[in-house]
């Protein structure tokens, strides 16, 4: 099985990834710099968009936080006995190894 998940970036609710990093980064000023990432906008046709959900697909930090934000989706497979391999929002089963 590999799956893709369509338009992940696309759909990233910033409050559940904000509480992801929070539990790895204490920075106030990073976790700051982060929501501006986050809520900066994006140009489309040369017209500005805010941007309440979602993280720029292409972002340098995108699949980093993707990670983060599906971390609980990883554990839950994990719990199941379902080993999977993933990288931001593509994944993979993963073989046992004998």
């Amino acid at each position: 099985m590999d799956m893709d998940l369509s338009k992940c970036f696309d759909r990233l609710d910033h409050e559940l990834i904000l509480k992801g990093v929070k539990q790895r980064i204490s920075d106030g000023s990073l976790l700051k710099l982060i929501r501006k990432f986050l809520t900066a906008g994006v140009m489309k046709d040369g017209t500005y968009e805010e941007t309440e959900i979602g993280s720029p697909q292409g972002g340098v930090i995108s699949p980093l936080l993707t990670n983060i934000y599906l971390d609980s989706f990883d554990q839950k497979m994990k719990e199941k006995g379902i080993r999977i391999v993933r990288y931001a929002d593509d994944s993979a089963p993963r073989a046992h190894a004998s």
